[in-house]
């Protein structure tokens, strides 16, 4: 039986099943910091990895660690495929024409557990990734490889990291991170036989440490080992938590109110050990750093192993949805604790005598317990929170429902408006709000069947699955009243638009009577001229009914920059740059219009807008910053980049809107409608992005709001996020152990939903 990956089939013939007994999984023993070696034999290795005591080795150790045994060489088809993926990349690296990436960019064979290839060698030394790695397989059920490269040069991250899995000949317990540091991509490549409480806990882990490494220059490296220590917990269950996770409801309750007391004092300490002790060390001596570095890592390691013992009650009180970010910040904070220990077993060694070395040693043990206090802090408040919204919800879902009926007497009037543009405007200028107030009205409909559920939820007892509608209706009536703003922001914009045809009318025609007079006869300057003259012929009848004040506005800035260009040799260069100038506010109000309207659409949308739109948009929101900064000195360049920015703003919005057709045609052919159960029905669900295509919740890509502060002339920068974290969803298929005589019987498919931008 082979190994399923995406469709296709390796054979596995790596040696006879080590099975006790049929269909049951043997403990398998560590294996080598090495994958399957193409040559004849494996080579052993020696490394052993002592933990003489176990708060040192970060409160995981368990004492020594015995040889690593190395894996049985690769088969003879894998070889084959090896030499040929090989082959291919040679030919594609001297040919020169196919792509300007280096080939080891393209899907490999790895040949260590922690490959970096990036230009810049950003992991630097693997031995903390390693030596995590086979922690982790000691006493873990998985094994982990790790690769790092500049990009994935174009090919979907899942199948980059899935085929690099096959060429590799990982097996079922195998999971491979994929990383390219230029993308800012990675994925986790596993086959669905790994549960999905342990693939998220790793994917969130990644994604995490991956957004430190980034933005805030954390060693790459710790993405690795957050992985591995977020693996090391098996098949899922919380390590250090022994006993049933649900009891009942005294049970779950005390778990919360440990965490509540943990982050009490933080709050009552100041934020944690670090703080007053790592702030401001200047005031104190180095005894008294070194002094009170210890007492820090006692009360922080307590209070990591207490928080790691109290999130499988916060899960099964809140969902693991919910802690997911909890999981995360645990990952990441082992690995620092970690380090902190080890940094006072090197306290204990440096001389009375090194004063300097002791003090920046003691100091950095405090920042770190104080930044990992202060994270672990911040979760437990978010939990705090998350109570009190339990407590809360009975009056947040009657205020919801007051909300929804104030909206609701909205959307009348809203479709009064468009029937009144209609009449003046083409279909054109107002297909981005034509369908915005049935939409709304869906929402807001939904939104008030889901208050009526949650107070059922609230009625039977089940506090949290009222919060979860209370999210639903809240989020709902958000969309619905940014559908319903944005049909008054369009009424407002067309009628700004009629008032400032006369000014750019005016700016063109002046133009035009200065090709006349400085450029008489020029036949270069005639189909400029030409073009101008039309714009102005469209302009003059834009604000009749049927008329279109946004585009003869586009048309008319767009032959004038064209004018001017061809002009400015003409000309004196401080008329030139005043002209630059005066047409940089009207260009600047027409592009922060049609990004409002654009970002509008897709947040109202997200669910069925795709990367394409969202990038476009992203990089019109970008241009308009860098056109800021070039209108003070070079307001020529300024323009250009304005006129650069409303391309890629029209054609976002042209994209988000052939997308969302398409999305809709979609769905009724898959016959998406009403639940029939209260509350909103899936397809709406889905567009508004509360829900990921399978049903399950999703993080929205534009953060659940307008990523765009509009009505500011230069709106801040920012963009879409697009990505990111992981999906608890499995592939569809998968495939069986069975026992026959391979070492690993079966498989499971991979392809499975993670990983992202970071």
């Amino acid at each position: 039986m082979g190994l399923v990956r995406r469709g296709s089939v390796l054979p596995v013939t790596r040696g006879d099943a080590e099975m006790s007994r049929v269909g049951q999984r043997p403990r398998r023993p560590p294996h080598s910091l090495v994958p399957p070696s193409t040559g004849s034999s494996p080579r052993p290795t020696s490394l052993r990895r002592t933990a003489p005591d176990a708060r040192i080795e970060g409160m995981t150790a368990r004492g020594t660690t015995p040889a690593l045994s190395a894996r049985p060489p690769a088969t003879p088809l894998i070889r084959v495929l090896s030499a040929l993926a090989a082959g291919l990349a040679l030919l594609v690296l001297t040919s020169g024409l196919l792509a300007p990436r280096a080939a080891a960019d393209a899907p490999l064979r790895l040949d260590g557990r922690v490959t970096d290839l990036t230009s810049q060698g950003v992991v630097g030394s693997t031995a903390d990734a390693e030596a995590a790695i086979s922690a982790m397989e000691t006493d873990g059920d998985y094994r982990l490889w790790a690769v790092y490269v500049d990009s994935f040069d174009g090919v979907d991250r899942i199948e980059w990291a899935d085929t690099s899995a096959e060429l590799s000949d990982l097996g079922e317990d195998d999971l491979l991170l994929a990383i390219a540091v230029e993308d800012r991509d990675y994925y986790i490549s596993a086959t669905d036989t790994v549960p999905d409480s342990v693939y998220d806990r790793a994917d969130a882990a990644a994604a995490t440490a991956l957004t430190a490494a980034a933005d805030q220059g954390a060693p790459w490296g710790d993405a690795t080992v957050v992985v591995a220590e977020a693996l090391q917990g098996g098949s899922g269950g919380v390590s250090g938590v022994t006993g049933p996770l649900v009891v009942g409801g005294v049970v779950v309750a005390g778990a919360a109110v440990g965490i509540g007391v943990v982050a009490s004092r933080r709050r009552r300490n100041g934020n944690g050990a670090g703080t007053g002790r790592a702030g401001a060390p200047q005031g104190q001596t180095t005894e008294q750093l070194v002094a009170q570095a210890g007492p820090a890592l006692v009360e922080i390691d307590d209070d990591l192993r207490e928080f790691e013992q109290d999130l499988g009650f916060a899960e099964a009180q809140f969902g693991a949805e919910a802690t997911r970010e909890f999981s995360a910040s645990l990952a990441r904070a082992k690995p620092q604790v970690a380090q902190a220990f080890a940094l006072r077993k090197q306290l204990d060694t440096l001389p009375e005598g090194d004063d300097a070395g002791r003090r920046a040693v003691a100091t950095q043990i405090l920042q770190i317990c104080q930044g990992v206090s202060q994270q672990l802090g911040a979760q437990a408040e978010a939990f705090d929170a998350l109570r009190q919204e339990q407590a809360t919800v009975p009056a947040t879902l009657e205020e919801l429902g007051r909300r929804a009926e104030e909206l609701r007497g909205r959307v009348e009037p809203a479709r009064a408006t468009l029937v009144n543009l209609a009449v003046q405007y083409p279909p054109t200028a107002l297909a981005s709000v034509s369908a915005n107030p049935d939409h709304a009205s869906q929402l807001i409909e939904g939104a008030g069947g889901s208050v009526v559920t949650g107070q059922q939820h609230v009625a039977s007892g089940d506090a949290a699955a009222a919060v979860a509608q209370a999210h639903v209706a809240r989020n709902a009536l958000t969309q619905a009243a940014a559908l319903l703003d944005a049909v008054d922001s369009a009424q407002q914009d067309l009628a700004n638009a009629a008032a400032r045809l006369q000014q750019a009318t005016a700016s063109i025609t002046a133009d035009v009577a200065d090709a006349d007079r400085l450029a008489p006869g020029d036949p270069a300057l005639a189909p400029l001229t030409g073009a101008a003259r039309q714009a102005l012929a469209t302009a003059s009848s834009a604000t009749a009914p049927g008329g279109d004040p946004l585009g003869a506005l586009a048309a008319l800035a767009d032959a004038e920059s064209a004018l001017d260009a061809a002009l400015a040799p003409r000309r004196e260069q401080a008329e030139v740059a005043q002209r630059a100038r005066a047409q940089i506010g009207e260009r600047t109000a027409r592009l922060d219009s049609a990004i409002r309207s654009t970002n509008a659409y897709i947040d109202a949308r997200r669910g069925a807008v795709g990367p394409e739109a969202r990038t476009r948009l992203a990089e019109a929101i970008r241009l308009l910053g860098v056109a800021h900064e070039e209108s003070a000195t070079d307001p020529q360049r300024a323009v250009a980049t304005l006129q650069q920015a409303e391309g890629l703003a029209g054609s976002a919005s042209q994209l988000a809107q052939a997308d969302v057709a398409q999305w809709e045609q979609q769905q009724t052919q898959q016959g998406y409608g009403s639940s029939g159960g209260g509350g909103l029905d899936l397809g709406s669900l889905i567009l508004g992005g509360m829900l990921g295509n399978n049903g399950a919740r999703r993080r929205s890509s534009w953060g659940g709001g307008s990523s765009w502060g509009g009505g500011s002339s230069w709106g801040g920068g920012g963009g879409s996020s697009w990505g990111g974290g992981g999906s608890s969803r499995r592939s569809s298929s998968s495939s069986r152990r069975s026992s026959g005589s391979s070492r690993r019987s079966g498989g499971g498919s991979r392809g499975r939903s993670g990983g992202g931008r970071f």
